[in-house]
């Protein structure tokens, strides 16, 4: 796992609202009018649940990346996405 924080985007022009992301990490996402949304975006604790509701995620619309440098951590190349 990358070290964090990382800052955690979801971009709502995608997201469907399936709520995948709210169910792998209740305590960061939410939904709301239908699409998901980050409680916290920038500065998040690494935590390897929050990869995997990016991986995860139908739309593909969550992205995390390291705070400071903007590197992408999920989705990336190598997971598909």
């Amino acid at each position: 796992m990358t070290a964090g924080p990382w800052d955690v985007e979801v971009d709502r022009a995608v997201c469907i609202g399936s709520g995948v992301c709210a169910g792998t990490v209740p305590g960061l996402f939410r939904i709301e009018s239908g699409r998901a949304r980050a409680v916290r975006e920038n500065g998040v604790p690494a935590d390897d649940l929050i990869v995997d509701a990016a991986l995860n995620c139908p739309a593909l619309a969550i992205t995390v990346r390291q705070a400071g440098t903007g590197t992408v951590i999920a989705p990336d190349d190598a997971d598909g996405g």
